[in-house]
């Protein structure tokens, strides 16, 4: 199964060197709403939902398709195409209400239950465009289908038809100062010869800690387990997360370890679906959304200092799939979680569990500290692929105020790579979650006059040239195979850098299934929803397992044991 979307000459770096380079365009919210209507040209209509990766990519992407087809004539006696440009496409649960009377035409957008708009015939059949030559959008010989993982053409692909396309892989996970990490020698210490071999633990000081040093020291391997890679000197266990966590608070003057946003706990349980999927690995996650295959790591019991017993390897089929409600992957997920807000000498309680910190005010929290003296400096920050282009603003006004050492192209941020539960996971081949569900379609009432124009744009916006630009200007990659030129890859921020590699190295995940069950329960398998994380735990219902870990109100143990008894076999049997 093809699952991995970048070819393997784009894994080893064997970038293409390329002329070109991106010209970042403005736009901002206002963008082109106010343009007249040029009589002479085709309009065509296109909105994408507001979320942190902003418009400006798509108004940069309106731009070049109105240039490639200057002299194109979609519609009789009109030559060439004007694009609009919104950001008020409508996502989640409100997009099947609106679909009907949206005059726009294409939508991108997020959340949606994509099953559901294509039975109420909201969408259009754009199949001709996804499996036709891509010769008229500059890439002859290609199609759009050729690009997507089989896991996507098997959910996408209803009865042989395309009525939608995925959109954005926004994987949530830990952001990192790799400043501050220099600055304050954070990174984990490896052997006199600069390998970890054997899964070899780095070395400690005869107080039992770790030794650490800055990027420039011999590093330990890192969650890959192999010396000289990008992970080199980050944490490969929760073991050594949390004694990184303990260094900074413990050995070093003004550091808050991390923070996420105290009004948005969604925050930590999008996190926790993606290092679950970390634990699991690709096809045992898939498990989740296809329920046919053999489950390997099943809980039978966990003792009271966490050590788990597995049962024997399972067949799950459809009638049995609520045993994977037994996964190690889950419990240590919420092993994790528990660990991290019980430990509250490494947040900001005030903030991370306030109402008044949105995800806006954590990124600031986590930027400013570097340059504004009056607070503390934050290490780490849980958030989405999204973050650094939601906080464009913050980065504009600190360089201001700065200089240009606090302007986005000259701050070191990246991916922290998850570590591994145990020590016997170092190595494992690690997972990105396309956690947003979102896609890509052509409103189902578009008007005749404007179907050839609309399947055009789609195919143009999934060139290679396209996905680069949009991977450039928002960090986040496309779900499709496509390659970086080097010069592409160069313009990128350091996170933006970060990402795409670790999506390179990794399997991409996704949560789409065609599974009759899946669909049925969308609310349950959707990462995006509550109902994922949803225990029963003596006669209480939790949801949210950050603040039902807090406290220690619930273990992880009683929540994750309560996952089962929520979805148990009777509750399998009347909704499967």
């Amino acid at each position: 199964m093809k699952h991995n979307l970048w070819k393997k000459s784009t894994l080893a770096l064997a970038l293409v060197m390329s002329a070109s380079t991106l010209v970042a365009c403005g736009g901002g919210s206002n963008g082109n709403k106010d343009e007249a209507i040029d009589e002479t040209k085709t309009q065509l209509y296109v909105a994408v939902v507001p979320s942190g990766y902003g418009d400006s990519w798509l108004y940069k992407s309106a731009e070049d398709f109105e240039k490639a087809f200057a002299e194109k004539s979609f519609e009789e006696g009109k030559t060439g195409v004007q694009v609009y440009v919104s950001a008020d496409a409508p996502g989640g649960n409100t997009a099947a209400s609106y679909l009907s009377g949206l005059s726009t035409e294409i939508i991108l957008t997020e959340d949606v239950d994509y099953y559901n708009l294509v039975n109420s015939n909201f969408l259009y059949d754009m199949t001709d465009a996804v499996t036709g030559d891509m010769a008229d959008v500059g890439e002859a010989g290609q199609t759009i289908e050729g690009k997507m993982s089989e896991d996507y053409i098997d959910f996408f692909k209803k009865d042989g038809k395309y009525y939608g396309l995925p959109f954005n892989v926004n994987n949530t996970g830990i952001v990192y100062d790799a400043d501050l990490f220099d600055d304050e020698s954070l990174y984990f210490e490896g052997t006199s010869t600069g390998k970890t071999e054997n899964n070899e633990m780095p070395a400690k000081k005869t107080s039992g800690k770790y030794k650490f040093t800055d990027s420039t020291g011999t590093l330990s391997a890192g969650p890959d387990g192999k010396a000289g890679t990008a992970d080199d000197g980050l944490p490969a266990t929760y073991e050594q997360f949390f004694a990184l966590c303990d260094e900074m608070v413990k050995n070093r003057s003004n550091l808050v370890p991390i923070t996420w946003p105290g009004a948005y706990q969604f925050h930590i349980y999008r996190f926790m679906y993606c290092l679950w999927a970390a634990n699991e690995g690709y096809e045992q996650m898939r498990l989740n959304y296809e329920f046919d295959g053999t489950a390997t790591d099943l809980v039978e019991s966990i003792s009271s200092d966490g050590t788990v017993t597995y049962m024997a390897e399972t067949k799950i089929d459809s009638t049995n799939g609520y045993l994977l409600q037994k996964q190690a992957g889950r419990y240590y997920a919420l092993s994790f979680v528990e660990q991290l807000v019980n430990n509250k000498n490494i947040y900001e309680e005030d903030l991370c569990f306030g109402k008044a910190q949105l995800q806006t005010d954590a990124q600031d929290t986590f930027l400013m500290g570097a340059f504004n003296k009056e607070q503390k400096r934050t290490a780490m920050l849980v958030e989405g692929c999204h973050w650094e282009n939601e906080a464009t603003d913050t980065f504009n006004r600190m360089e201001n105020r700065y200089g240009a050492k606090a302007a986005k192209a000259n701050r070191n941020f990246a991916f922290l790579p998850m570590p591994h539960p145990t020590e016997a996971e170092i190595g494992k081949k690690s997972v990105v979650c396309d956690a947003y569900n979102s896609a890509i379609f052509i409103n189902g009432n578009i008007a005749d006059n404007k179907k050839e124009v609309a399947e055009t744009f789609v195919k143009f916006f999934h060139t290679r040239s396209q996905m680069a630009q949009f991977n450039q200007i928002t960090s986040i990659c496309r779900p499709y195979d496509y390659e970086m030129t080097k010069d592409e890859f160069n313009a990128m921020s350091s996170f933006g850098q970060s990402v795409y590699e670790n999506a390179k190295a990794a399997d991409i995940l996704s949560p789409y299934s065609s599974n009759p069950i899946a669909i049925k329960n969308y609310g349950v398998f959707n990462p995006l929803m509550t109902g994922i994380w949803t225990s029963k735990v003596g006669g209480s219902t939790y949801t949210s397992p950050s603040d039902s870990l807090r406290n220690n109100g619930v273990s992880a143990k009683a929540y994750f044991e309560g996952l089962a008894a929520r979805y148990d076999q009777v509750w399998w049997q009347n909704n499967a």
